[in-house]
C-alpha cells in the first residue's frame, strides 16, 4: 500500500514533465487516464470494448495504456518493473519483490 500511494503521488506530476516534449495530445492522455497505468494489468478489461474521450475508436483499457506506455520510453520501462512490483506485492511473494527492487535499471 505505501509503495502505490508514493507512486500514485509523485509519478504522474514527473511524467508530466517529462512528456511535454512527446506532444500535446500524448500528455492529455496521460492526464486523463493516469489511473489505468496504476491498475494491475491483470485487471486491465481486454474485452470490453467503448469509446474513450482522447480517443476516436472504441477501444479496450488495455489499448488505452498500451498506447500511453508507448509513448515514452521510461514510462514503458517503469511501468513494467511497477507492475512486476504490484503482481509479486499482491502475491505475497516477498523474494521475488527483494529481487525486482534489488535490480539495476538504466532508464528508470
Amino acid at each position: 500500500r505505501g509503495i502505490s500511494c508514493a507512486f500514485l503521488y509523485y509519478y504522474p506530476f514527473s511524467l508530466n514533465y517529462s512528456m511535454k516534449c512527446e506532444g500535446k495530445k500524448a500528455n492529455n492522455k496521460l492526464k486523463r487516464y493516469w489511473k489505468l497505468i496504476l491498475k494491475d494489468k491483470r485487471d486491465l478489461d481486454i474485452s470490453k470494448w467503448r469509446r474513450f474521450t482522447c480517443f476516436k475508436d472504441l477501444i479496450t483499457e488495455k489499448d488505452v495504456v498500451t498506447y500511453i506506455i508507448n509513448q515514452n520510453e521510461e514510462l514503458k520501462e517503469t511501468y513494467n518493473v511497477f507492475q512486476e512490483l504490484l503482481i509479486a506485492f499482491k502475491d505475497k511473494d516477498t523474494n521475488k519483490f527483494n529481487t525486482i527492487l534489488d535490480n539495476k535499471y538504466n532508464n528508470i
